[in-house]
């Protein structure tokens, strides 16, 4: 039966109880429905007794109303008369669900959270925010908390950490000279570390930046400096292919695959015509393509001939040739003179006015005149004899023993003083006035002490000062690396030159200069002086 219809019989069957009898309680388990009733309204009556409901026309709303023996409504126009079966409990604030067996029924559903809770569905907070463990969407605007998967594009910012990102928010720190990077902080700059060694093989002294070492050839333990590598054809380099996977050589001695662009000759003779026949080319094997010619002009040829052979009149007459004379450029008796592919050619004896100059000549015309003993010719005239006899000096002028010529063979020595080979320069770094500011680290000087001199110097001692403090400073060939000069920094003395550890024997190459770097400034020097002594 339809539940409206029987909630309609139920109503009916209730107003005439009413009707029957005004306030006692009745069954409706046999109850004749009359075509309509007339019901005095009336105030809320007392509770009824438990396990019955008590009907009445309500004097405030106009409608009927009911009690049960707890007080409650029982009225159904007013507890929902829809056709739709709700669960048979319920939790406030849920949201109800079709419980999937028909569309007419429902079940208690599911909770509502702004909070991170497992199961709910998502509703903002006062806010409008909302927490979640794992989002996976197309984002756009601020993102707070943990993000799987890539981020790109300029909105707003991410807070949280993300599983990857296509690069970081700027440029980490590197690790200097000389250091290698243990790995990257959360900020992305490079922890460093200096390599200590801890191997059985025993490097050397000093090495160069790039270079491959290579065994000493005293044990198998002990390295030197060893080979450079370049792409480039450099003698005494290895070989490195560049970015294109290419590199030069001069001279490539081996078995090639694959072709040349340019050979100088063929891998083996190709084959040649056969004898009254001419080549009309190559083959790709370098084989002679030949043919016959048949002949139609009006001059007899020669019964045999020579290959490559310049043909001769025979001289009877203007018809007939002779084999001829073969033409080479090497000296040979009675060959024509043909260039080589230089355009160059060798004789026995040429007889005839020359123009021009001979590389080589194995004697004059005639012997020349030459100088007399203790003097020097200025110069050889055409005829070869010497010109311009001048004495040879014994002494030059200027400071006594330092130049010297000998008088037999004119041989010159210069010797100059120890003292007067040595170049000192000297970087100032910072002012020493009591208004002046302490140095900072990055208060470099660079690109002086410059070798104009022509020649290479020798640095022999470096020296640092500083007014107050005790900074440090690593001087370098500029463009060179930190140990180009110093196997470390140098503590600057205060009040007196301190002197730092040559790497080696450090040179400065002719038209360069000196960085004066400071390593650490300390906080309170405000002048340094960073002393280098050169000789040449």
């Amino acid at each position: 039966m339809n539940k409206r219809l029987i909630l309609a019989l139920a109503i009916c069957t209730l107003l005439f109880a009413v009707l029957v009898g005004a306030q006692q309680d009745v069954s409706l388990s046999k109850v004749k429905i009359p075509d309509y009733a007339d019901v005095t309204a009336t105030a809320a009556p007392a509770n009824p007794p438990a396990g019955t409901q008590r009907w009445y026309a309500n004097t405030t709303t106009g409608k009927m109303a009911c009690i049960t023996s707890a007080g409650a409504d029982c009225n159904p126009a007013t507890a929902g008369i829809g056709d739709v079966l709700g669960p048979a409990t319920s939790t406030d604030g849920n949201i109800p669900q079709w419980n999937g067996t028909d569309n007419k029924t429902l079940k208690a559903g599911l909770a509502v959270a702004s909070a991170n809770t497992a199961s709910a569905i998502v509703q903002r907070d006062a806010s409008g925010n909302f927490s979640a463990g794992t989002v996976t969407a197309n984002l756009t605007g601020d993102v707070t908390g943990n993000v799987t998967g890539n981020v790109t594009g300029t909105a707003g910012s991410a807070t949280g950490n993300a599983a990857t990102a296509t690069a970081l928010a700027a440029n980490g720190g590197n690790c200097a000279g000389a250091t290698f990077a243990k790995g990257v902080d959360a900020s992305g700059v490079a922890e460093c570390d200096t390599p200590a060694g801890g191997g059985d093989v025993v490097a050397p002294a000093a090495n160069t930046d790039d270079i491959f070492p290579r065994w000493n050839g005293l044990n198998s333990k002990t390295l030197k400096d060893g080979t450079a590598a370049a792409s480039a054809n450099t003698v005494s380099t290895l070989v490195i292919r560049d970015a294109s996977g290419n590199f030069a050589a001069g001279t490539i001695t081996a078995a090639l695959t694959g072709n040349a662009s340019t050979a100088t000759a063929l891998a083996a003779n190709g084959g040649n015509c056969s004898g009254g026949q001419f080549a009309l080319g190559v083959s790709a094997a370098g084989v002679a393509e030949c043919d016959t010619p048949v002949g139609s002009g009006d001059v007899l040829g020669p019964a045999t001939n020579t290959a490559d052979s310049i043909p001769q009149w025979n001289g009877p007459n203007s018809k007939t040739l002779k084999d001829g004379l073969v033409a080479a450029s090497a000296n040979t008796a009675s060959a024509l003179v043909q260039r080589d592919g230089s355009g160059n050619f060798s004789a026995g004896t040429v007889t005839a006015a020359l123009t021009g100059n001979s590389s080589t000549a194995t004697a004059l015309a005639a012997d020349p005149a030459n100088c007399a003993a203790g003097t020097f010719p200025l110069g050889i005239e055409a005829a070869g004899t010497a010109e311009g006899c001048t004495a040879l000096p014994t002494t030059i002028a200027g400071t006594a023993n330092q130049v010297t010529a000998s008088a037999s063979t004119g041989a010159v020595t210069l010797s100059l003083a120890a003292a007067q080979l040595i170049r000192v320069c000297e970087i100032v770094v910072g002012d020493p006035g009591a208004d002046s500011p302490a140095l900072a680290d990055d208060n470099d000087t660079v690109a002086v002490c410059g070798n104009k001199y022509g020649v290479t110097l020798t640095i022999t001692a470096v020296e640092c000062r500083a007014v107050t403090g005790a900074p440090t400073v690593t001087p370098i060939i500029t463009g060179s690396g930190a140990t180009s000069i110093l196997t470390g920094a140098l503590t600057c003395g205060t009040g007196s030159f301190t002197s730092g550890t040559l790497n080696g024997t450090p040179v400065q190459g002719a038209n360069s200069s000196i960085d004066g770097n400071i390593t650490t400034a300390g906080g309170t020097a405000k002048q340094i002086v960073i002393r280098i002594t050169r000789t040449l």
